[in-house]
């Protein structure tokens, strides 16, 4: 073989080398998956009530919990600013080599409207077959829910929401969508004793 075959070859295998690498590594990435774990509301903030809304609240809080919540929700439903959750997010590994998660904003929908944004300004390494937990805080506007979301809510307190993103993984974007429903009523009857309390 001469010299510049055995040049040829050593460059054909190096890059059949490079290849083979870059796409272990590509799917290992490509492996990474999020799910949303769950979420508590950390807060609530009120509209400005009037002597009237406090009375309805003060109504509600009587019947609760033997209603099953309905009473408060619908009074407080109309009510309520913006809800801030802290929210739970698993990063599933499931490919062949350690990857590396770093910083991401995302969206928060819910029945298809935009109602709030969250991020998350750290970094993780997640080995292979293995779960890493990532918190975040969420800001959701009731002022730009839909009229179908914020009955449903008055109805049974909870929020139908969905969280999309895309987070930086190396040198790869990893999109991210995931839908939960999340369970608020006792959590609105906290903040609303706590609120009528300072009044």
């Amino acid at each position: 073989m001469s010299p510049k075959t055995k040049i040829a070859a050593l460059a054909a295998v190096a890059i059949a080398a490079v290849a083979v690498c870059a796409a272990v590594v590509a799917a290992s990435y490509g492996a990474v998956s999020f799910s949303l774990e769950g979420a508590e509301v950390d807060g609530v903030q009120f509209k400005d009530f009037t002597f009237g809304d406090v009375l309805r609240l003060a109504a509600a809080l009587i019947e609760y919990p033997s209603d099953g919540g309905a009473s408060l929700m619908s009074a407080a439903a109309g009510l309520i600013d913006s809800v801030r959750l802290n929210s739970t997010l698993a990063v599933c590994n499931r490919g062949l080599l350690p990857v590396s998660i770093g910083g991401f904003t995302f969206d928060v929908f819910a029945d298809g409207v935009l109602v709030g944004n969250g991020s998350y300004s750290g970094s993780v390494a997640v080995s292979p077959g293995i779960n890493a937990t990532i918190f975040v805080i969420e800001d959701l506007d009731f002022a730009a829910m839909s009229n179908a979301t914020v009955q449903a809510f008055a109805n049974n307190g909870t929020l139908e929401v969905m969280v999309k993103g895309e987070a930086q993984a190396g040198l790869f974007n990893a999109p991210f969508s995931m839908e939960s429903q999340i369970d608020v009523k006792d959590a609105i009857r906290d903040f609303v004793e706590d609120y009528l309390a300072r009044r």
